[in-house]
């Protein structure tokens, strides 16, 4: 069984590896809710160095409908509310980013953020944009973003304890 190395990483703490099958079967689920122009592939002399995956913000959709997909006891009408409300989702969150080590610190995850946040602000008349979650000790992600404007507006942390 084959595993993707453009997904693994060592410093990412909750990383595991994909295989091939999951790989796919997640871009399957993706292609439902992502604009392909908002799946970004950057290449330097043909060779693909990096990639982005933005999707709209999904949580706007579905906050309204308070977790039912039943509407007045009719099945899948939230189903519909929800694809509905989709169209009209106001902001983005980007779900990957990702560039290979050689090519970090030359500019390329800022050009993939920036085009992301070109095309996104200017065709799909995008509000606002929230860039993931990044590690806090990241400095290396954390100034990229906020070379490119991003501001913190969350922080997350995870404690481990030995029980």
């Amino acid at each position: 069984m084959e595993v993707y190395e453009a997904v693994r990483s060592e410093w990412w703490w909750a990383c595991v590896s994909l295989t091939q099958e999951e790989v796919r079967a997640y871009a399957d689920n993706l292609r439902k809710i992502a604009c392909p122009e908002q799946a970004l592939l950057a290449e330097v002399d043909g060779k693909p160095v990096g990639f982005s995956i933005t999707v709209p913000d999904f949580n706007e959709a579905a906050r309204p409908l308070g977790g039912k997909l039943s509407w007045f006891g009719v099945p899948y009408l939230g189903a519909l509310r929800l694809k509905y409300r989709m169209k009209r989702v106001k902001g983005a969150r980007m779900m990957v980013l990702c560039v290979l080590p050689e090519y970090r610190r030359k500019g390329v995850a800022e050009r993939v953020i920036l085009d992301t946040f070109d095309y996104g602000r200017n065709v799909l008349k995008y509000e606002n944009a929230e860039l993931g979650w990044t590690d806090e000790n990241n400095d290396k992600i954390n100034h990229v973003l906020e070379r490119v404007g991003a501001k913190r507006c969350k922080r997350y942390r995870v404690y481990q304890k030995d029980i």
